[in-house]
């Protein structure tokens, strides 16, 4: 049996996506993949089998079509100020996104 853990960090998933990428084109498989954050996204995508989606995604996306946050309220959360709204902005395009992609 083999797992694959996929951990959070933003820009980490693409990273992620180009390693699963190479482990389907050496046709390496996982039993099991579970992730946090962007790696619970992108472990989603790859436990429903649906990668080329997952590739699709970061190839296409940037910050704010990604996470629906102009670089003024990336400041904010940088900087620690992260109210309600601003957190259900980046989930509200989080799903839009998806629902593009699928």
């Amino acid at each position: 049996m083999r797992g694959l853990a996929l951990e959070g960090g933003g820009a980490k998933g693409a990273y992620q996506a180009g390693a699963i990428k190479a482990f389907n084109k050496r046709g390496i498989k996982f039993d099991g993949v579970a992730g946090t954050s962007i790696g619970a996204i992108n472990a989603a995508f790859y436990a429903a089998g649906t990668f080329e989606l997952m590739y699709k995604l970061w190839l296409t996306s940037d910050s704010k079509k990604m996470f629906g946050y102009d670089s003024h309220a990336l400041d904010q959360l940088k900087s620690g100020n992260i109210t309600k709204d601003l957190l259900l902005k980046g989930l509200d395009s989080i799903i839009k996104l998806l629902k593009t992609v699928a």
